[in-house]
């Protein structure tokens, strides 16, 4: 009976390859633990599986977690990982911390008005607990403020007597003096481009929304540049459109690109 001889360079090259898919898939794991992509270790050595994303031991929030990020989608993250309401202060501290930059003297301000226009956003997923804010998806419905409201007053609300023409009349005339209230008077640099004078009024008036005519109306140009203007603002992070079609100044950060 005879042998055949066993062929040790194939045998040694097929075990050299499994070696090296072996050492990158062990270099995929620690970069992925790294990352708290896989969630958090445990005592005994196993890995807890992560529901929401990056995992952050005890609800501390990591340098740069808010980086490129809207007030409204840092909250969310923000909430998400401490899993219990919070208010404003507490909101706008975490941010900070997390690498969101701002100028203003009033970041808790600002912060409070992005919260406010994505609590009236029935899309945004945060919602007003009392004087703090939470997820929606924590709550049942009735139990986030302003919710359940309108069904209440359904209730006891009484039959009313149809409006005066008079009434009607002083309605209109307050609808018409609040639409033209005059915007702020606003000084922009003479000498640089409309997108930066554009951007300057957004960021001169923190907090305040505007239309793409009022825009071009202040600035003389033309109606039909405004939008295109206040869109790439948009694209690049510097301004956020609101749900009723209006723009506003974001927090500016170093990874924002140059108008």
């Amino acid at each position: 009976m005879s042998t055949e001889s066993l062929d040790y360079t194939a045998i040694l090259a097929d075990l050299e390859a499994k070696k090296a898919a072996l050492e990158q898939t062990i270099a995929s794991f620690r970069q992925a633990m790294a990352a708290g992509a896989l969630g958090q270790m445990s005592s005994d050595g196993t890995v807890i599986p992560s529901l929401n994303g990056p995992s952050f031991t005890g609800g501390e929030v990591p340098a740069g977690a808010f980086l490129g990020k809207s007030i409204t989608e840092s909250t969310r993250l923000y909430l998400e990982i401490v899993k219990k309401k919070q208010t404003t202060r507490e909101i706008a501290d975490a941010l900070r911390k997390g690498g969101m930059e701002s100028t203003s003297n009033d970041f808790v301000g600002i912060v409070n008005a992005g919260l406010n226009r994505a609590h009236k956003s029935p899309n945004s997923g945060i919602v007003k607990v009392g004087t703090q804010w939470g997820l929606a998806g924590w709550y049942p419905k009735g139990i986030t403020s302003g919710a359940g409201q309108s069904s209440k007053k359904s209730k006891n609300r009484k039959p009313q007597k149809a409006a005066t023409s008079q009434a009607k009349a002083k309605e209109q005339a307050a609808v018409a003096a609040k639409e033209s209230k005059p915007m702020p008077k606003i000084v922009t640099s003479p000498n640089v481009n409309s997108a930066q004078r554009v951007l300057e009024i957004l960021q001169a008036n923190r907090g305040l929304t505007f239309t793409a005519q009022e825009i071009a109306k202040t600035l003389g140009i033309n109606s039909n540049t405004a939008p295109l203007i206040l869109a790439n603002l948009v694209r690049s992070r510097k301004a956020e459109k609101t749900v009723d079609g209006k723009y506003i100044a974001v927090i500016s950060h170093p990874m924002n690109a140059a108008v």
